[in-house]
C-alpha cells in the first residue's frame, strides 16, 4: 500500500491585531451540518462538554477551555489506565540520523480501512516555544506516510474521522514508526487526552467562527444541543 502524499506545513506566526473578546463564554454552540456536525457547551466555570456526531458514529467528550484574544484551546479530560487507546505501535526502529517515517493506518474497530482520515501532528523543538503543525490525510488503504523535520525532538499524532478525534498520542521525532489507529463506531467515542486549538475569526452575538490547525473554517451557532435519535 502506498501512504506517500503531499504534506501541507503551517507555522503561526501574524502580527495582525486583533478585538479584545471575552475570556469566557457561555451556552451552547453548534454547526448545522445535517448528517454531520457538533456542539460545544461552554459553561461558566471554563468547562465544556462537546457532542459531535457522523454518518458512521458519534463522540462525546468534557474538558476545560480557554479563550485568549485570539484563540480558543479546548483540553480535554485526561484517559486513565481502564479507558481504551485508538492508537497502537505496531513497529518501532532505534534511532535515525535521517529524517524519520511515520506510516499511520486508520480503519474501523472490523479493520476496515478508513480514508480521508485527518492526520494531526505537533512537532515541539528542544529550546524553542514555536510549534510546528503537519496535517495529512489517508489514501483509499487508509494509510498516510508522513516524513518529519530534522530537528524536531517530540511529536504528538492525532487522527480525526467524520466528527471522532483519536487520543493525542506522543512520540519520539528521531524513530521511524508504523502506527494502527481504530475508531469504534458502535458506541459514543469517548474523547480523551486531546488539545484542539483554534483560531478565532469572529465572535458575535449568537455565532462564532473558528479555524483549525489544518485551516478548516467552522460557524457555530448558539442554540440548542442535538437531540439523541
Amino acid at each position: 500500500m502506498q501512504g506517500r502524499i503531499h504534506i501541507i506545513f503551517l507555522l503561526f506566526i501574524s502580527c495582525k491585531s486583533y478585538p479584545l473578546f471575552a475570556q469566557s463564554l457561555h451556552g451552547t454552540y453548534c454547526t448545522n451540518n445535517g448528517f454531520v456536525g457538533d456542539c460545544i457547551h461552554f459553561k461558566k466555570d471554563k468547562t465544556f462538554q462537546y457532542d459531535a456526531w457522523g454518518c458512521f458514529g458519534s463522540s462525546i467528550g468534557t474538558g476545560t477551555y480557554l479563550l485568549g484574544n485570539d484563540s480558543l484551546v479546548l483540553r480535554f479530560d485526561p484517559m486513565d489506565s481502564t479507558e481504551l487507546h485508538l492508537f497502537t505501535v505496531e513497529r518501532e526502529s532505534s534511532a535515525v540520523s535521517d529524517s524519520a517515517l511515520i506510516t499511520i493506518i486508520v480503519t474501523d474497530d472490523q479493520e476496515m480501512p478508513l480514508s480521508s482520515a485527518y492526520i494531526s501532528m505537533t512537532y515541539y523543538y528542544q529550546g524553542d516555544t514555536t510549534h510546528i503543525i503537519q496535517t495529512a490525510k489517508t489514501d483509499q488503504d487508509g494509510v498516510a506516510g508522513v516524513y518529519l523535520p530534522l530537528g524536531a525532538e517530540q511529536i504528538r499524532v492525532q487522527s480525526t474521522f467524520l466528527g471522532q478525534s483519536s487520543e493525542l498520542f506522543t512520540l519520539d521525532a528521531k524513530k521511524d514508526y508504523l502506527l494502527h489507529c481504530r475508531f469504534y463506531m458502535d458506541d459514543p467515542l469517548q474523547i480523551k487526552n486531546v488539545l484542539s486549538f483554534y483560531r478565532v475569526i469572529s465572535i458575535q452575538k449568537g455565532t462564532i467562527i473558528l479555524q483549525d490547525a489544518g485551516g478548516q473554517i467552522y460557524t457555530y451557532h448558539k442554540g440548542k444541543r442535538r437531540k439523541k435519535d
